[in-house]
């Protein structure tokens, strides 16, 4: 994408972004128009050099045919992404640029990498999809982890005077490809995106040519690219205590070491747990930094994390990515501890909001909460209001949790939700 070659430009996808990339395109010199092709608008691509469309619009799309029946060249919003913060020089206020993506545990390892570089003495500027944090202090911002919301953070932050060691990024379904090193996450809990057409997985990996030649790559199995992978990890857990040895290439060489931590929740946070280490040590964290951050550690807000309210206790799993898989899991490890009282259990289940992505599909919560023994159903959502105490709200829903019961008790808020 260039000035020369791409004078008029028609960027899709208002709701993920696709205005502020076209007003940004248009900041740089180019004649951009957004627009927003799920309610039927449409238009001619005639006159048109380039197209921006995101990674996961729906193949049949008028604009997508007619770029490739008039051969007018298609961009992601992940590079038009990377053009526009390169143009505006919005990469330049932090030493070291990270990126995140994967299709589970992105915020966790965001966040806990961010710890260990500040327990390491670093300045360091984090944009999640918790919001936006320098030095572990919440910046009170929250912006969207969509490509075009790392336009938005990198601009708050500029407006801060913030000059960082480290600027930390999470990014939706691949790299934006600002990064001097890049970590995936993982490839489970797989989804389709694309109307059901293409996989979120393999579009992360082809987002690895969004990367610079040089930048370094951690990725959980090899892909011909990797810098790094959990192969580079020799890891022991008793249930309660974990081990891990690493030896990894990092920005200056090579950084081994051990580490010891109390994490009874590693489980829950393997794949996120994981990859910070690599991710840390390849940054060049020393072994305490990163020992000190997971000794204990109990999750962040919406991830799994363990709370005390009014003498319940809440173990809160409510974000945007949200799986009935966890609580399955979560479910099945309680009824295997003979400590727990199944009967002072409430389950709260469901969807926050109608436009969130990755929907939680009705059938397989029923199924899994009808695999399970517990006190209490608490759904949230339209289309769960056939199962359960139903409320349109998760703020609703906890209410009625703690109104129905008694301390002592355990809260499982696994409703998916923006925060």
């Amino acid at each position: 994408m260039n000035h020369r070659d791409c004078r008029e430009i028609l960027v899709l996808d208002t709701v993920h972004g696709g205005d502020i990339l076209a007003e940004r395109l248009n900041q740089v010199g180019h004649g951009a128009r957004a627009l927003h092709p799920y309610d039927g608008e449409s238009t001619d691509l005639t006159g048109y050099d380039a197209l921006v469309s995101p990674v996961h619009m729906y193949p049949g799309c008028s604009e997508l045919r007619q770029a490739r029946e008039q051969g007018v060249p298609v961009y992601t919003h992940h590079q038009a992404t990377r053009y526009i913060i390169k143009s505006l020089d919005l990469d330049t206020l932090a030493g070291c640029t990270v990126e995140v993506t994967g299709t589970v545990g992105k915020t966790t390892t965001t966040l806990l990498l961010m710890r260990m570089l500040v327990g390491e003495g670093y300045d360091v500027a984090a944009h999640t999809s918790n919001g936006l944090y320098h030095n572990q202090d919440d910046l009170g911002r929250q912006y969207s982890v969509a490509p075009y919301g790392t336009i938005l953070a990198l601009e708050k932050a500029g407006e801060l005077d913030l000059d960082v060691d480290f600027w930390l990024s999470e990014v939706s379904i691949g790299f934006i490809g600002i990064a001097d090193l890049a970590s995936l996450t993982s490839t489970k809990e797989d989804y389709l995106i694309a109307d059901e057409t293409k996989k979120a997985s393999e579009t992360k990996k082809r987002s690895f040519g969004n990367l610079d030649e040089e930048c370094l790559l951690n990725t959980p199995r090899e892909t011909g690219r990797s810098t790094n992978t959990h192969g580079d990890l020799e890891t022991g857990f008793d249930g309660e205590n974990l081990s891990i040895e690493y030896k990894v290439r990092s920005l200056g060489g090579v950084n081994s070491g051990e580490i010891d931590a109390y994490l009874p929740l590693y489980p829950y946070f393997r794949d996120s747990v994981r990859m910070a280490v690599i991710t840390a040590a390849s940054l060049g964290c020393s072994q305490q930094a990163i020992s000190d951050v997971l000794d204990g550690f109990t999750g962040v807000p919406g991830r799994m994390q363990t709370l005390e309210i009014e003498g319940r206790t809440l173990v809160d799993n409510s974000c945007a990515g949200t799986r009935v898989s966890s609580l399955d899991k979560y479910l099945s490890m309680l009824e295997d501890d003979p400590s727990v009282d199944m009967d002072r259990v409430v389950v709260l289940v469901g969807e926050d909001q109608e436009n969130i992505c990755e929907e939680m599909d009705p059938g397989r919560v029923k199924s899994v909460v009808e695999r399970h023994r517990f006190s209490r159903l608490i759904t949230v959502g339209r289309k769960h209001r056939d199962i359960g105490v139903n409320f349109d709200g998760v703020d609703e829903a906890l209410d009625h949790a703690l109104e129905k019961s008694s301390p002592g008790d355990i809260l499982l808020n696994f409703v998916k939700a923006f925060r």
